[in-house]
Parts: structure tokens; sequence; C-alpha cells
């Protein structure tokens, strides 16, 4: 594993390999850039296959985390640390004091929040040992979880884009296909029902797809109904992350692009892709910007009101102004966006 030779190092600041013995810690903490502040970004322990895959997914979404700071108007940096291990065994309280201990000798650089299969209970655990941890706020509407204002940011992003596409930002009477229904892919399907879209659900989990259907009103993806012609009006991916891929960037037939999930796209010329073949796609960083944006103000004042015109400003009005540039300048939403993020971040504040 060489990774400065790593096609997603992308000139990152640090990459730490943490281990622990006693409690079978085995961690990556990646910090991209500080730059603009302190790198901000959420632990995650999805049960990876192996070191590798867990190193390509913390420099790509510490990267991302970068961007999403820089696009948000935050004093953040971009950083990301992931758990190797099953998160339905391995999880102990030893195993995130171990990691607090760790980010706490990082000085602050980096600092953590929750993230897949990581909950604000666990990063109560790791504040034992450090202070750099957020997401645990008990003030906020949701007890720290940034999940709910994720929901949102994604739910206006997807406003802007049926304004962009349809000319109406209503939602009302549209076909969505919402995949993962998660800690922020269940209140997204939720905002969808009540704004009177019909919504298609898909999840690894059969269980959760069931009891999404009795609770929302949603509906089972039938098989392929994401590359079928003229069915949806938007995909909205909310699970993993290269939802839109090499294998299937040329048949998905949804108009819209636009989910939760992070790093969307498995590699940046299938934004281009999707751009070619008139698909509507939301870069990640600015549609899921609500929860970096709430985790930020639960440690600088938090005012709901206040947060919630911060993601308007992102997911809804920069996010037009993206959408705007991409067709007058004939290129792709995410190009567009990362220039716009690149020249707050590759200078210093």
């Amino acid at each position: 594993m060489n990774v400065f030779n790593h096609p997603e190092f992308a000139n990152h600041e640090s990459v730490h390999f943490v281990h622990d013995q006693a409690s079978g810690l085995s961690a990556i903490i990646a910090i991209h850039n500080t730059n603009r502040g302190p790198a901000l970004g959420g632990m995650r322990m999805p049960g990876y296959k192996n070191s590798d895959e867990a190193l390509t997914d913390v420099l790509r979404l510490s990267r991302a985390m970068t961007h999403k700071a820089a696009i948000a108007d935050l004093p953040l940096g971009g950083g990301k640390s992931v758990i190797l291990g099953d998160p339905k065994t391995a999880k102990t309280e030893g195993l995130f004091r171990a990691i607090g201990r760790f980010i706490e000798s990082l000085g602050g650089r980096y600092i953590t929040a929750e993230d897949m299969n990581v909950s604000v209970s666990d990063c109560k655990i790791i504040a034992q040992e450090t202070a750099h941890v957020s997401g645990i706020a008990a003030g906020t509407p949701s007890g720290g979880d940034p999940s709910p204002m994720t929901a949102e940011g994604v739910f206006q992003a997807s406003q802007a884009a049926m304004l962009e596409r349809f000319h109406d930002r209503s939602l009302s009477g549209k076909l969505i296909l919402v995949e993962g229904i998660g800690k922020v892919g269940w209140p997204l399907a939720q905002k969808f029902v009540h704004a009177g879209a019909k919504v298609y659900v898909t999840d690894i989990d059969p269980e959760r797809i069931e009891r999404a259907i009795a609770e929302l009103g949603v509906t089972r993806a039938p098989d392929n109904i994401l590359f079928e012609q003229e069915k949806l009006d938007m995909y909205a991916p909310c699970a993993r992350g290269a939802a839109v891929n090499t294998e299937n960037v040329a048949r998905i037939e949804a108009k819209i692009v636009c989910g939760s999930a992070n790093n969307i796209l498995e590699k940046p010329e299938h934004g281009e892709i999707l751009r070619q073949r008139k698909i509507v796609y939301v870069p990640d960083y600015v549609a899921n910007c609500g929860g970096l944006i709430d985790v930020f103000y639960q440690d600088h004042g938090y005012d709901t009101t206040k947060v919630l015109a911060h993601v308007h400003r992102v997911a809804y009005e920069r996010n037009l102004e993206i959408l705007y540039l991409a067709t007058k300048l004939d290129h792709s939403t995410n190009a567009v966006a990362d220039a716009i993020a690149e020249s707050h971040f590759l200078r210093k504040s």
C-alpha cells in the first residue's frame, strides 16, 4: 500500500494509520487541507472488505469535506476518519476511547463527528478523551445528530434541481427513487412524500424497506427502475459512494441525480457524461452540506433559524448558481462546483 502514489491522495496534508492492540482498533484518519481552519469530518465504520478499500474511502471523503466546507463558506478544512471492523460486533467503549486519545494527540487539526454506523452515543464516548469532537450538542432539535439537517439540505437542493430541469421547483407528482433509507434517506423520503412526490425506496435491509412502506407510505422500488426510460424524475442515492459508476452511467434514465451520499460519482468524468445525456447532477457536497453546517453551529452558537438560513443559502441558492453556470459554460456541474470550492481553499483565508 503506497499512500503517496495512491490515485486519491490528492495532496493530503497527512494520513494517520491508527492501531491499538488492547481495544482492537484499526483506523485511518486523513487530513486533506487546513487552509481555512481545522479539518472537520465524520467518523464511519461501514464494514470494509480490507484496508485498501478503507484507505481509498477515507482519502476521497476527506477531500470532499474540504470542498464541502469551502462551498458552504465555513472556516473549516476537510478530514475524515474510518474504522476497520464489523460495526455489529467490534464497536466497544475501549475502541472509541482509543481513537479519541489519538484524535487528541493531533492537537485540534482534526475534529470528528458521527457518520455511517457511528452514533451520537459513540461520539460522546470519544468526547471523554478529546474535546475535538462535534455532533453531540444536547440543545439541538436532534440531540446533536446532523442527519435531519442533511436531509433538509438535500430536499432544498432537489427543489433547485427541479427548477433547473422542469422550470418549477415543486416535487408534486414527481417520481423519485431513494436508495438507502437510513438516518438521512428516511427523513428525506418523508419530506418527498409530504411534498406530494411518488417515492420508491430500496435498501440492503429488507426489514427497513417494509417499515418505510408501512410508516411513510412509500413504494418498494421495482427491479431496474433506474434504467427504465421516461420513468424516474429523480434518483436520490443516500447510501455508499460511487452510485454513478462506469457500469451504469450510460444507462441511468433519471432526469435528475441528487442525493445525500458522499462521492456519488465514481470518477469526475461521469459528471460530464451525465451532462451530455441531459441529466441534471447536483454535486454531492452541495446537496449534503446541511450536516456539516449543523455540526459547525453546534460549536458556534446553535440557532435553528440561523442554521436553516445557511443551509438554504448553499443547498438552494448556491446550487442554482452552479447549475446556471454549468449550463452557460457548457461544463459539468461537478467541475463548476470544484472550481468555486478550490478558489476558496487553495489559498489561506
